[in-house]
């Protein structure tokens, strides 16, 4: 009798725990897909917006940049790293490279981030989901339009590029994007660049915060920040700004950027 019950209580056990294994198996397999489902929903929001593009110089009847969209493709990496971001390069073709690491990070930051939307921000989005999922889109936006933005005006830079000459290259990308983003009606709050700066800065400070030190890197992503929250006009815009510098500067000890 005491043998019988020693089995049955065993066999109770072993079941329970193959349950529980087998639960925490398909929860992480579940959650692997939706992070997979996001991902993909990402890359096709990439290539709506190339082809939104495209559509828009046939519109205008602007064959050059019709060709040039026509002619570039873009190239989603496992290989770039996640700082890289993304860039364009017309060498044998026409591309435009992102970085895969970059857009898995900017989904868990925004989903770490974001638990309610933003002061003034305007959305459809009915569930918290959905308005983070807006907000990485205009990420995505803005990376593919600026990158795009590199071949229409046909301007790269490499290693052998005099650094003088990037920062006006960059200026002029930057005036094509944000003309053609409020020619699409696309990212017209100025949140997409912030967002990718942003979720790098966060990337880079977990970095300094490992490592106990402060790299240029950092310095630079700042510098950068800030020149950019306080072009900001729009109402959300500054309001992420707020949110976000405090935020991220609380939880990394960070002050003007001097350890």
């Amino acid at each position: 009798m005491n043998t019988k019950s020693a089995f049955i209580r065993t066999l109770l056990v072993s079941t329970v725990i193959t349950i529980i294994v087998f639960s925490q198996h398909v929860k992480a397999n579940n959650t692997g897909t939706v992070m997979e489902t996001t991902l993909e929903y990402q890359l096709n929001y990439a290539y709506q917006t190339k082809s939104r593009l495209h559509e828009y110089a046939r519109e205008t009847l602007n064959q050059a940049l019709y060709d040039v969209i026509a002619e570039t493709t873009l190239v989603f990496s496992d290989e770039l790293s996640l700082d890289s971001v993304a860039f364009a390069i017309a060498e044998e073709r026409r591309e435009v490279h992102i970085s895969m690491a970059f857009v898995r990070y900017l989904t868990a930051f925004v989903e770490r981030t974001f638990d309610e939307p933003l002061t003034y921000y305007n959305s459809n989005a009915e569930t918290l989901h959905a308005y983070q999922q807006d907000l990485i889109n205009h990420a995505i936006t803005d990376i593919t339009l600026h990158e795009l933005g590199h071949h229409a005006l046909d301007l790269f830079y490499g290693q052998y590029t005099p650094p003088r000459f990037v920062p006006d290259m960059e200026k002029q990308v930057g005036r094509w994007t944000t003309r053609m983003k409020n020619n699409l009606e696309l990212d017209e709050n100025e949140l997409g660049r912030l967002l990718t700066l942003f979720s790098v800065l966060d990337h880079k400070l977990a970095e300094r915060k490992a490592n106990n030190a402060m790299t240029r890197t950092v310095k630079n992503l700042q510098n950068k920040i800030d020149y950019e929250c306080l072009d900001a006009f729009s109402e959300q815009a500054k309001v992420l700004c707020e949110n976000l510098a405090d935020t991220l500067y609380a939880e990394y000890a960070l002050t003007d950027g001097n350890d």
